[in-house]
């Protein structure tokens, strides 16, 4: 598994300082928790993400808090984790906010690595 990169002092703050402990309740690690505190449209664009038990619902959104190497090893359409390159952040294995955009997108580039053609999407996804 991968844990490469080492998540910044603004978004550890968030994730186990600012944010209350009722908002990890709902099922969200503290690095997407700690992106929603801004990102539910108050301050930020509302962000749209899925939890693993809402897959298939038209949650709309990427799936979050999940483990990547479990979800890979279930389905055959994504990548296995050793494959997956430096780049993608994921803590404590789970997919975060941060795996595709970076620990602090807001202050420079929006993603961890370039999408064109879909190539940020397809370094997980097979298809």
């Amino acid at each position: 598994m991968h844990f490469p990169r080492i998540f910044s002092p603004i978004v550890l703050l968030l994730a186990f300082v600012a944010i209350p402990a009722v908002a990890h309740a709902s099922g969200l690690d503290p690095i997407s928790t700690a992106c929603l505190a801004c990102h539910d449209g108050s301050e930020a664009p509302h962000v749209r993400f899925c939890l693993l038990e809402q897959m298939g619902k038209g949650c709309g959104g990427h799936i979050v808090s999940v483990l990547y190497a479990d979800i890979a090893a279930r389905d055959k359409k994504l990548r296995p984790p050793s494959s997956l390159p430096p780049e993608l952040t994921f803590y404590e294995g789970k997919i975060t906010c941060c795996t595709c955009h970076g620990t602090e997108p807001h202050l420079g580039e929006p993603l961890v690595m370039d999408n064109h053609y879909s190539a940020l999407c397809r370094t997980c996804h097979r298809k």
